[in-house]
């Protein structure tokens, strides 16, 4: 009998490593890129890459050649669960605010923070070459929410 709990262990062990895998294989693609939005005015550009642990990102507001907005980002595993971390240099002294991805992943990247001012969820999906981005919760006691529409890029502009 402590055989075959050893066996059964070990196989719900691999498959967990596999399925951890294939999430970080799919999160990679699915977020990995220069992601764009943009208007006749201002230019929002995202971009993504995998170092080895987590993506790390960046997210830019332009104004014609004026850099009017700059947060650092990441998706980084810890204890076992996955977390966006947003980092805006003149915002929440400049530490990294961490957005929890609950379990399990529906096919939408749902990332929470209940505790955060606003917004308290970045919520991203993914079709062919376009990401749409919400953010959401409540401010000054009243919800809001706003959509954001990517388009994947094969360059960096400006």
């Amino acid at each position: 009998m402590n055989l075959f709990k050893a066996i059964i262990l070990s196989l719900s062990v691999l498959t967990a490593c596999k399925v951890n895998r294939d999430f970080q294989n799919q999160i990679k693609t699915d977020f990995s890129g220069i992601w764009i939005n943009e208007s006749e005015d201002m230019l929002y550009e995202e971009s993504w890459s995998w170092n080895d642990k987590m993506l790390i990102g960046q997210g830019l507001i332009y104004n014609n050649t004026d850099t009017l907005f700059s947060e650092k980002l990441q998706i980084v595993k810890k204890l076992g669960n996955w977390y966006y971390g947003a980092t805006i240099a003149d915002q929440n002294d400049g530490k990294t605010v961490l957005f929890k991805l609950p379990k399990p992943y529906t096919g939408q990247y749902v990332f929470s923070n209940k505790k955060h001012d606003f917004p308290q969820t970045i919520s991203y999906s993914f079709s062919l070459d376009s990401a749409f981005i919400r953010i959401e919760g409540i401010e000054n006691g009243v919800y809001k929410s706003d959509d954001l529409k990517l388009v994947k890029s094969t360059m960096r502009v400006p």
